[in-house]
């Protein structure tokens, strides 16, 4: 009798139910990293927000938030905000900026005695990545 009871709750709470996928309403929140590492979809159910995920990683982009445009990024998504249907949030980067080093500190020693002096200097550039 147990068993019968199990196997009935079983039916009647599945997932796959239409009675309990009306009650729950699930939802699929897609989130399109735009280059950036792999972010796994999420299940929202009824009155429930989107959980933030953890920053993607996009080598030589900062990354800047989602966004629900993926044109424009004008609209920054809320994450207090509970979604309506299935939605896609799209990463927003930013490149990394590489400054170039302009100012060296350059020391000038004596020429040893008797040696001769260098008439020209050569070196290298060197250009910097700011995060």
């Amino acid at each position: 009798m147990m068993a019968l009871s199990f196997l009935i709750l079983l039916v009647i709470f599945s997932c796959e139910n239409p009675l309990i996928q009306r009650i729950v309403e699930p939802r699929t929140a897609s989130f399109e990293s735009n280059g950036g590492s792999i972010v796994e979809s999420q299940t929202v159910f009824k009155d429930r927000p989107v959980r933030r995920p953890s920053d993607p990683s996009r080598s030589g982009y900062t990354f800047d938030a989602w966004y629900s445009n993926n044109e424009t990024f004008l609209q920054e998504w809320d994450f207090a905000v509970i979604p309506n249907a299935d939605i896609t949030l799209y990463a927003k980067w930013n490149a990394k900026v590489l400054i170039p080093i302009n100012d060296v500190d350059i020391t000038l020693t004596q020429p040893v005695t008797g040696g001769v002096p260098m008439t020209s200097v050569s070196g290298a550039s060197y250009t910097g990545t700011v995060s």
